[in-house]
């Protein structure tokens, strides 16, 4: 049945869908039916969607609405549909591939190439600094989001500055380490420090 709120269709009508989407009216035909939705790829792109679903909903008021939201507006997407598409690929087999995850997007900000040191003191991280690029402030902060194995993320302000090319952080055993600069509002892509700690 069709709706008619404020002279706008929504709903159903034939194979014909109507919707409104950012207050335009919108249509679209109903899908083919799918010859085998128990084919094994079929299985696996909804486990894989599954997967990241459930990873993406526990950071919506962390990550997604404060850094996907801003990006995904550009292109007339909702933040949580982009974090989607983009982290898919990492979930695969039922496993997180976490050099493919990408908990942030760039917004104008460089990413620093970083190498990462075992010391008696903790884990060293150090970077090069590119100067006279926008891109990249020397008073740029590096930000770590710390993911404990159950997935909870924590955001912890570093207070590093992109200048210094250095920083020494305690890595606890099973925690994932992922690295992004900030500037006011803008901000890099996050990068995955496989950090490596002692048995």
């Amino acid at each position: 049945m069709a709706k008619l709120p404020n002279l706008q269709i929504s709903g159903r009508m034939g194979n014909i869908i109507f919707y409104v989407r950012n207050g335009k009216q919108c249509m679209r035909a109903m899908p083919q039916k799918v010859k085998n939705p128990k084919s094994t790829k079929q299985s696996s792109r909804r486990s894989q969607f599954g997967a990241t679903a459930k990873f993406a909903s526990s950071l919506l008021s962390v990550l997604i609405h404060p850094y996907w939201n801003p990006i995904a507006k550009k292109e007339d997407r909702s933040g949580y549909n982009l974090f989607l598409t983009t982290n898919m690929p990492a979930f695969t087999a039922g496993l997180l591939q976490k050099e493919k995850l990408l908990l942030i997007p760039e917004n104008e900000l460089k990413q620093e190439q970083f190498i990462i040191s075992q010391t008696d003191m903790g884990i060293q991280l150090t970077w090069s600094y590119t100067q006279n690029n926008k891109k990249a402030d020397p008073n740029d902060e590096l930000t770590l989001l710390i993911m404990s194995p159950n997935g909870a993320l924590e955001i912890r302000q570093t207070q590093a500055k992109r200048s210094e090319q250095e920083l020494m952080i305690e890595a606890p055993k099973e925690q994932e380490y992922f690295a992004f600069w900030e500037r006011g509002t803008l901000w890099s892509e996050t990068c995955w420090l496989p950090l490596q700690s002692d048995n």
